[in-house]
This record gives structure tokens, sequence and C-alpha cells, in this order.
């Protein structure tokens, strides 16, 4: 999903998460209590904890100025950790993968997914072959791969893991 679409997507999601959080008709005391909450939120780590945090600090900031609660970002180090912290609670809105959203779901009743980016329903895995191996592009998969060695990406990462096995 790209930055222009992101940032309103997350808000509106951040927005339905917190409709049930304030009620109108509550006293002063709660509304006080309502004041203090904090929404946390975690993502696939996709890029590194810097770069993810610089990403998100500008969406935390942008939510609790739009939803007068505190918003953060919680770094997660690796795909299995950001679905545990869902999974224990401690982050209530989560930018998951297909595997890790499916994953999360599974383990939390109640839970569901409220938002898909656009690639989503179209998406593709690819086989890279560096241009020293010779190996080209064809309709069936090269009888020559056979002498080079394989890696997939992280075990919990829909693109890197389950679509290529």
């Amino acid at each position: 999903m790209s930055n222009d679409r992101f940032t309103p997507t997350l808000a509106a999601i951040a927005v339905l998460l917190l409709a049930a959080c304030g009620d109108p008709s509550a006293g002063t005391a709660e509304r006080e209590s309502a004041s203090q909450q904090v929404l946390r939120f975690t993502a696939i780590p996709d890029q590194n904890t810097t770069e993810l945090q610089e990403k998100f600090k500008p969406f935390a900031e942008y939510l609790t100025s739009q939803l007068g609660i505190r918003v953060e970002y919680v770094p997660a180090r690796d795909y299995q950790a950001s679905v545990e912290m869902f999974i224990n609670g401690d982050v209530g809105l989560a930018w998951f993968g297909g595997l890790t959203g499916v994953q999360a779901r599974s383990k939390v009743p109640g839970a569901r997914a409220i938002a898909q980016g656009d690639v989503d329903p179209k998406y593709y895995s690819y086989f890279i072959a560096h241009r020293d191996t010779g190996l080209k592009r064809s309709d069936e998969f090269p009888m020559g791969i056979g002498k080079y060695s394989f890696t997939f990406g992280s075990e919990q990462s829909t693109s890197g893991r389950l679509m290529p096995e």
C-alpha cells in the first residue's frame, strides 16, 4: 500500500477499533480514564527497526491528534513476535501479511481483518536467480536448478516463504 493511502486507511481502522472505547453517557471519571488510554500497534518487520520507527512515528502522532488518545508504535523483532504481541493483547492493531494475519486471527477470538491493500488479491511471488547462474525465465521451471542452492525468507513471511513453498 502506498504511503498516500496508508495513513488514511490505518486512521479509519483505528477509529473503528476505538468506536466502542468512548461512551458519551459516561461520567467524568470514565471520560478521564478514557483520555489516558493508549492504542499500541505493531507491524511485521519488513524493514529495519529504525526505518519502521521513522515510518510509523508520524502516523502515531497523526492518530493521537485525531483520536484524542495516545497512540504508540511498538516494534517487533520478527514476524512471530508481531503475532505474539497481538495474541497477548500487547497491541490492539497490527499490520500483518497474509500468513501472519491468519495466524493472529486464528488465535484471538473475534479478531478480524478490517483493511486490505489494493494489490493483495493480485499477489505474486517470484523466484529470482542471479544472472551468473545462466537460468532464464520460462513457462517450465528450469531443470538446471538442481545444482544451485536455494533459500526462503522468514518462516512467517507470506512472500518469502509461504507462497514460494
